[in-house]
């Protein structure tokens, strides 16, 4: 559109005649006239010519009208270049007054700028950087594209290049963090198309790895403590033990979100319990942390759950009061902290056994290893595999057809070594396991993870161009259409990731009269040594009540005796 507003004092708006001429060099390609509105604004409708039949102008300026009632021949069209304007105004009695313009059309086509982005100290290119051209054309008109490195470091863009005059264009790497490492360019790069360009030599754009620092002290210590910085949501972990005086240093971090946490053991022996601290490198590269544990009042139960055969339960929760723990896969024990001396009753939960209580002595508990062994609910799978078997507990939400196992919700592991490997298939992935020691869990609203303690498994993801394998001694986050990363299993990360507070299933006790009696009996606080003394002190009582009655007895039935011999 070519606007304008004419000023008329003497008469009304339609009595005036705009016209507008078109000029471009000597000629005069078009003539046009249009009767202003009552306000004196005018407006002629114009269209760019590329001098082919196609009109190259933005979609969101097109209409019905533009594209379908009119055809090319009765359009006006303005050529590329220089092109002068005037503009007319006549009122009827011939007096009239003008105005021009010298405009430049100057249309843009796409070009092809190639950029090589380099790694400072020679590192391998990394794919998925984006590299950025931004330019302002004519000083106004803003333009941005973005492309994405390939396995190269290389960057094809598709830019715009205007055909009258130079397109500058600023070339950068933002800040990005990419597989946890930040990215970005050292200085960007600027660059000039030559009118009409469609493509340039290739850009050497260089750009540095930006990794992060937690530094801190552990206050109160009597000797060194490991600390651990995890990397969340996936588990990695970067662990360093303090000096003498309780200080630590993590340096080239993945700028991330990590959660920091104190060996809980380590702390447990010197009588301390420190909560975990999340920290986001992504928002600050360099931290300072004071960590404070607070003392740890109380004793510890230690505890190892196992089946009727003596196999460890890799999933089993363990808690006394409101405290609770839940054991790692790939330990033998679990221990709670902090608790009250002397009687009281510990609640054993496992997913696919009965759940059991006892009344312990916590004295004695802290001394020694305490081992409790569940017994098997009928519901719960056990599918052979190999020479050995695949558990899968009655809370499980999976179906089983031959050697593939189709997963949703729940709980399974196993153990074994078969020539035949056993498929877990869940959504859109396919875990597969050919032997080996693993185990499985995925709860409603939470995350997924594999944990593989022995041998080897793969897991091939739909969309995904590879194979992800997964070593012995080795975690997974399972997240549906994202990059998987295995990390290394250590128990103390796995627990720390667990803190949720909760036993996710609903306790089923054992129907046997025993059990029943044995389960009551620790819920209510009475244990077995209290029911033994009881029965003790019964049996006491009547013979207490007995020996009297019987002496008794004995006289009479001696003088029964002696009359009948009178």
């Amino acid at each position: 559109p070519i606007d304008g507003q004419v000023y008329y004092s003497g008469g009304i708006s339609k009595d005036i005649e705009v016209y507008l001429e078109i000029w471009s060099g000597p000629e005069k390609i078009a003539e046009l006239i249009t009767t202003p509105q009552p306000d004196g604004y005018f407006s002629f409708n114009t269209y760019l010519s590329t001098g082919n039949t196609e009109l190259k102008m933005p979609i969101e300026q097109r209409t019905c009208n533009a594209c379908h009632s009119e055809n090319l021949g009765n359009k006006t069209l303005i050529p590329p270049g220089e092109v002068h304007l005037i503009v007319k105004a006549i009122i009827p009695d011939g007096t009239q007054a003008t105005d021009e313009r010298w405009i430049n059309v100057d249309q843009s086509n796409s070009a092809e700028v190639v950029v090589h982005v380099e790694l400072e100290n020679n590192n391998q290119p990394t794919s998925g950087l984006p590299v950025v051209a931004t330019t302002r054309l004519y000083e106004w008109q803003g333009r941005s594209f973005t492309s994405l490195t390939d396995t190269s470091g290389v960057a094809n863009l598709q830019v715009e290049a205007l055909s009258e005059a130079p397109t500058k264009y600023t070339l950068r790497v933002p800040s990005t963090v990419v597989n946890g490492l930040l990215y970005e360019s050292f200085e960007p790069v600027e660059i000039t198309l030559s009118p009409g360009a469609t493509i340039t030599s290739a850009i050497k754009l260089q750009v540095h790895v930006v990794t992060g620092t937690i530094k801190g002290l552990v206050t109160g210590l009597d000797t060194p403590v490991r600390v651990w910085a995890i990397s969340l949501p996936d588990g990695g972990a970067y662990s360093v033990t303090t000096s003498s005086q309780g200080e630590f240093a993590f340096t080239g971090l993945p700028v991330i979100q990590y959660m920091l946490v104190a060996d809980p053991q380590e702390l447990a022996k010197q009588g301390l319990v420190l909560s975990g601290e999340t920290i986001d490198l992504s928002q600050s590269l360099s931290t300072q942390l004071n960590l404070i544990p607070k003392p740890l009042e109380g004793v510890s139960l230690t505890g190892k759950i196992t089946d009727e055969s003596g196999t460890l339960i890799p999933f089993a929760w363990m808690s006394v009061d409101a405290q609770i723990v839940q054991t790692n896969p790939g330990s033998e024990t679990t221990s709670l902290n902090g608790l009250s001396a002397g009687n009281t009753t510990v609640i054993l939960n496992a997913p696919g056994y009965y759940s059991q209580a006892q009344l312990i002595n916590l004295k004695s508990a802290s001394a020694s290893l305490m081992s409790f062994s569940l017994v098997r609910q009928p519901g719960t799978k056990i599918i052979p595999w190999g020479d050995g078997t695949i558990v899968i507990p009655q809370e499980t939400v999976s179906s089983v057809d031959g050697q593939q196992i189709t997963f949703e919700q729940g709980w399974l592991w196993g153990t074994g070594e078969s020539e035949q490997p056993i498929t877990i298939k869940w959504g859109e992935m396919n875990i597969t396991i050919s032997g080996g020691k693993f185990a499985l869990e995925r709860l409603p609203a939470s995350s997924a993870w594999l944990y593989i303690l022995d041998g080897q498994a793969s897991i091939n993801q739909a969309g995904s161009t590879g194979v992800i394998s997964i070593d012995a001694g080795e975690m997974v986050l399972l997240n549906q259409g994202q990059e998987l990363h295995p990390v290394t299993y250590y128990p103390e990360v796995v627990g720390a990731l667990r803190l949720n507070g909760e036993v996710p299933i609903v306790p089923t006790w054992q129907p046997s009269l025993s059990a029943q009696v044995r389960d009551r009996m620790a819920r209510i606080g009475i244990g077995t040594v209290q029911i033994v003394t009881f029965i003790t002190y019964f049996v006491e009582v009547l013979a207490l009540l007995a020996i009297p009655f019987l002496g008794v007895n004995w006289v009479i039935q001696k003088k029964k005796k002696e009359k009948k011999r009178d």
